[in-house]
């Protein structure tokens, strides 16, 4: 039985990484339509990073999820790892969050009215006080040992800086699967090469983009 949960674990962490790395691909190819000047990373930063000479503009955390939603509750354990994360780098700089973005981008669901849910980059529905709000509440309340750390980490901010960290941050719920990035991908380089082709023309670039970013992260 023990044997079972580590090799699932080792699964999800294998496919966790694959993730990390289909999504800075397609993030690369979108972004340098735009800004050719920035540089991306994957776990160096973040799980995928955006910098410019050294200096993060965009973090990316990414979740994925095999089997099963992953709901992005108030307790959840995705959110609070990601929110441990950027503030630690809010306690050690509070001018981080008025020069780079965080996103956190799931394969889960942020359920109507939840913290996650009133951070999502959807007009007339983002209401970071009323995130703050209730995010204080689950840490001040919530009996959960996993995320202990995180909201103390939380909690320890000065409002001011909650607020500027929870402006700075777009959750990206629904996000496509490791499988669906391939698709998107596809479409984001469907002039790169003919119909018939494209398919295999993606597969080479991944394998090189696999190839690079994993001699750039030393392992």
């Amino acid at each position: 039985m023990a044997g079972k949960k580590k090799g699932h674990e080792a699964s999800a962490s294998a496919a966790g990484y694959l993730y990390q790395c289909r999504i800075a691909l397609l993030s690369g190819l979108q972004a340098i339509q735009i800004n050719s000047n920035l540089s991306i990373s994957v776990e160096r930063f973040d799980d995928v990073a955006f910098d410019q000479n050294g200096t993060p503009a965009e973090l990316i955390q990414t979740k994925h999820h095999i089997g099963k939603s992953g709901n992005l509750t108030d307790a959840s354990s995705d959110l609070w790892k990601t929110l441990l994360i950027w503030s630690k780098l809010v306690k050690a700089d509070v001018e981080v969050p008025f020069r780079t973005k965080f996103f956190l981008m799931t394969t889960g669901t942020a359920s109507p009215g939840s913290a996650a849910f009133y951070l999502r980059p959807v007009e007339g529905e983002r209401d970071e006080a009323k995130a703050d709000a209730i995010l204080l509440k689950i840490a001040q309340t919530s009996e959960s040992e996993t995320n202990k750390t995180a909201y103390a980490s939380y909690v320890a901010l000065s409002q001011e800086s909650r607020l500027a960290m929870l402006r700075a941050i777009s959750v990206l719920d629904k996000a496509p699967n490791i499988i669906d990035v391939i698709d998107e991908i596809e479409q984001v380089l469907y002039h790169a090469a003919p119909k018939e082709q494209i398919g295999n023309f993606v597969e080479r670039l991944e394998g090189w983009w696999f190839g690079t970013s994993h001699r750039r992260d030393g392992q």
